[in-house]
């Protein structure tokens, strides 16, 4: 994801609230999380990140723009919740390091997006969860029509 497409925390902008409805559904998906270690991959500018530390046990924000990662640091401090520079195809932890892997409007931004999922799956614990969101489309192969988007997915695809 390009910095241009990261969005700040502005509590009357519509695609704010939009992009912050999707950790209240997280959280709810998700149940009692309060011993749960999250990761949100592709954390943009961090409001999301730490919107879910204030129920969780832990969450690391990752997102591979320094600068974003600097300002989210900077912004949102408390004391279960870090930031780190890291691409979402190379995630730099231990197998089993997370019990739930959210990543909102990311996927179809990475060129594999395979690596991805497979990166995902094997920093989740056996029985952990991966809840993410994507523009969908309804007919395959449909060419994205934002620059920033590698692809379009169907449901099927997905």
């Amino acid at each position: 994801m390009r910095s241009e497409e990261r969005r700040a925390e502005c509590p009357t902008d519509t695609q704010h609230i939009v992009n912050l409805s999707a950790y209240r559904w997280a959280m709810e998906t998700l149940g009692s999380i309060a011993d749960m270690r999250l990761l949100d991959a592709a954390c943009g500018t961090g409001y999301g990140s730490f919107a879910l530390a204030t129920r969780a046990r832990s969450v690391v924000g990752v997102d591979r723009d320094f600068p974003t990662v600097r300002e989210a640091s900077r912004r949102y401090r408390q004391s279960n919740l870090r930031f780190l520079t890291i691409d979402c195809g190379a995630l730099a932890f231990e197998d089993a390091s997370f019990d739930a892997v959210v990543s909102f409007e990311t996927i179809e931004h990475l060129n594999d997006d395979r690596q991805f999922l497979r990166e995902v799956t094997r920093i989740l614990t056996p029985d952990g969860w991966l809840v993410l969101s994507t523009p969908h489309e309804t007919a395959i192969g449909a060419v994205p029509d934002n620059p920033f988007h590698c692809r379009k997915y169907t449901w099927d695809e997905l």
